[in-house]
């Protein structure tokens, strides 16, 4: 009765349900909209950001104009792990240590939270002879033991 479906549109807005900076949050695809090919069914979104909650809704459109939207839907992405740096390694060259006695401190980066809230971080110390010259040392020459569940 109300004409023939040209194309569906389906809108979307995305939150954070923790904490997170400005800095973070910029240029993330956080809300938008996307038209159906046609009066198709299937539509598919694209770089959706990890860990966020997103309202959606979808509304028809025919030779009239745009119909109601519907009830909104809220689907939350799946967090992710935070992303490393170009060359997966926070520190190309190593943290900044500092040493105290016996003790040392390690000078840990505050890293983008765009895919979740971050849970912890892993320090992984290996115990090197003192014949070793770190300067020659390349992250591919350290062997990670791997952590069994």
């Amino acid at each position: 009765p109300n004409g023939i479906i040209s194309k569906y549109r389906i809108r979307y807005f995305g939150r954070k349900l923790y904490d997170i900076s400005d800095e973070d949050l910029a240029g993330l695809n956080l809300e938008g909209f996307k038209d159906t090919s046609g009066p198709s069914l299937t539509i598919v979104l694209t770089e959706l950001v990890p860990g966020t909650e997103y309202t959606l809704t979808v509304a028809a459109f025919n030779d009239v104009g745009e119909g109601i939207a519907s009830k909104a839907v809220i689907r939350n992405t799946p967090v992710d792990s935070p992303p490393s740096g170009s060359d997966g390694f926070m520190f190309p060259d190593g943290p900044p240590v500092t040493f105290n006695g016996q003790e040392a401190t390690i000078l840990l980066p505050s890293p983008l939270s765009i895919n979740g809230p971050l849970s912890h971080h892993q320090v992984i110390v290996i115990l090197l002879p003192e014949s070793t010259n770190i300067a020659d040392l390349q992250p591919a020459d350290i062997l990670f033991p791997t952590i069994d569940s």
